[in-house]
């Protein structure tokens, strides 16, 4: 009876332990991640940003890709544009690296779509 009881009190330690790790893991990643999108927004915060993302996993070290798609802005107007149909804005994609450290960004590409 005695080994049963040490055993199950080992795998209940070491499933608390796994617990503990994992949470404080996965809160260090959002954390991170919160980090690298208000970056992100306050970089792009003269654009209206219509999407964005940043993958998982780094590239090297802290360095990850991310992207956005953003909206430029034509403030052409004409005295009769509500009469007319609404007029798409270009929208342009922007891929560029950002170091989770630093938070500094070097853009890759960009592309109007």
């Amino acid at each position: 009876m005695n080994r049963v009881l040490k055993w199950s009190l080992g795998l209940l330690t070491v499933a608390g332990a796994a617990h503990v790790v994992y949470h404080g893991y996965q809160n260090f990643a959002d954390e991170v991640r919160e980090n690298l999108t208000l970056a992100i927004r306050a970089y792009f915060s003269d654009e209206e940003i219509l999407a964005l993302w940043v993958f998982e996993d780094p590239i090297q070290d802290a360095c990850f890709e991310a992207g956005v798609v953003v909206s430029t802005d034509n403030s052409e107007t004409d005295a009769h544009s509500e009469s007319q149909l609404p007029i798409e804005r270009p929208k342009k994609s922007i891929s560029f690296l950002i170091d989770a450290q630093s938070l500094e960004i070097i853009e890759k590409s960009e592309e109007w779509i």
